[in-house]
């Protein structure tokens, strides 16, 4: 049985995500267009799947800073902290 590594159970559209998710740096609505280019899918598709990998064991361990920072955010947005 091969070896797995962090990203074995993330898709590149995932890792993709993480990665644009790690390196933003501009305003919202820039951020719409820009996520509308580079993935061709609406900015609500975008923070759906972002939403389903703040929960992803494998995302954790691929970017665990960053989903860090996300599922405080959402615990925040929600009233409660993580």
């Amino acid at each position: 049985m091969p070896a797995t590594t962090p990203e074995t159970a993330l898709t590149e559209l995932d890792r993709s995500i993480l990665l644009f998710e790690e390196e933003w740096q501009g305003g919202k609505s820039a951020k719409s267009n820009a996520i509308r280019q580079r993935f061709g899918i609406s900015s609500v598709q975008y923070h759906h799947r972002l939403a389903v990998l703040v929960d992803d064991p494998s995302a954790l361990r691929s970017s665990p800073q960053l989903v860090h920072r996300l599922q405080n955010v959402r615990a925040k947005s929600f009233g409660h902290a993580r």
